[in-house]
């Protein structure tokens, strides 16, 4: 068994927009009045990596003609129009198998794709709410946490935070462009609600910029001083006394598997997820785990700061650790069987 990584680098021609080839129409007149708006739109809409680069895109992707029966891709590549086109031609033209997993996450979106990968190949999933097409496997972002010893002491409320992009680039239900502001606000009251103690242990990781500058806004309204620099994550929760988590996706994953208390305060409406898990996060809204209401998430911070690690190891909540991890993330002694599962199913490795 032999596992090739292949790296595609999109080739951008510079061409003219062809007129011509965005003129086509699908359904020529027949259909609704909204249906023949689309029909007539559509191919303008398209990037030119699917029109005027796509003989050029062709060209380029000739060259990798693999051996092996699967194709393995952990969701880096969503972006990436040549590896989309490389291996939609790998599976209905050649007969390969496509295993999609996650690169991150931890509580599955509803709307994430429209479970596109589902129907296209094998979806590998780290949660436990699985479907004909799906096998479920160890979280791949934990491998190297694991080898990770968080032994320190620490002492900050470190807010991991949270920026959407400035537009709608894909299919997903999150706080996106202009609702990442309102986002920010949420958590300003957070932050503004807490008391002597845990405000002056307040300790902010800001999401990479993606066009908000959230690190900024914070810098303004709480002084540089209270950012963090810090490039390793795993190193920021081992000087962390209580995490405060802002968005349910790989950082809280990350954070609940460090054993660090953990909270997560986000805004609800702006997240919807896979229908099996509404009801299953209600138990931890119950015990005070997870909060919408930032002035209710302060108070928890506040009442239990002298003593957070009590109450993280009282047996109700050890309980609710532990079904967290057996729902949202998979747990086998040996990690890596749970892959060769997987492939397996793909037909890579003989049963």
């Amino acid at each position: 068994m032999v596992f090739r990584p292949v790296f595609f680098s999109p080739k951008i021609a510079t061409v003219e927009i062809d007129g011509g080839l965005r003129k086509r129409q699908l359904m020529g007149e027949k259909g609704s009045d909204f249906e023949m708006f689309v029909d007539q739109n559509l191919f303008n809409f398209l990037p030119m990596s699917m029109v005027e680069n796509y003989s050029v895109n062709c060209s380029y992707l000739a060259a990798f003609r693999p051996k092996g029966a699967v194709i393995f891709t952990a969701g880096g590549h969503l972006l990436n129009d040549c590896f989309k086109t490389w291996a939609a031609e790998m599976v209905e033209s050649n007969g390969k198998v496509l295993i999609h997993s996650p690169h991150g996450g931890a509580v599955p979106h509803k709307y994430v794709d429209f479970d596109h990968h589902s129907s296209i190949g094998i979806r590998a999933k780290w949660s436990d709410n699985l479907e004909s097409n799906d096998v479920r496997v160890f979280p791949n972002i934990l491998f190297s946490q694991r080898k990770f010893r968080f032994d320190r002491f620490g002492e900050k409320l470190t807010i991991v935070g949270y920026e959407g992009p400035l537009y709608i680039v894909r299919p997903e239900n999150a706080a996106w462009s202009s609702l990442t502001l309102d986002d920010f606000s949420h958590k300003v009251k957070f932050i503004d609600a807490l008391g002597p103690l845990p405000r002056a242990a307040l300790h902010i990781r800001p999401y990479p910029s993606r066009g908000w500058e959230h690190k900024k806004r914070f810098a303004a309204k709480y002084g540089n001083a209270c950012l963090s620099n810090e490039s390793n994550f795993f190193r920021e929760l081992d000087r962390s006394k209580v995490v405060i988590c802002t968005y349910p996706q790989t950082t809280y994953l990350q954070a609940m598997e460090s054993g660090r208390p953990t909270l997560l305060l986000f805004r609800r409406e702006f997240w919807d997820f896979e229908h099996p898990y509404e009801e299953e996060l209600s138990r931890y809204y119950d015990a005070g785990l997870i909060f919408e209401d930032p002035l209710k998430a302060a108070l928890h911070v506040n009442e239990h700061w002298s003593s957070f690690d009590e109450w993280w190891e009282r047996a109700d909540i050890r309980a609710l650790r532990s079904r967290f991890r057996r729902t949202f993330c998979y747990e086998e002694s040996d990690p890596v069987e749970s892959y060769i599962r997987a492939f397996r199913r793909g037909g890579l490795i003989p049963r």
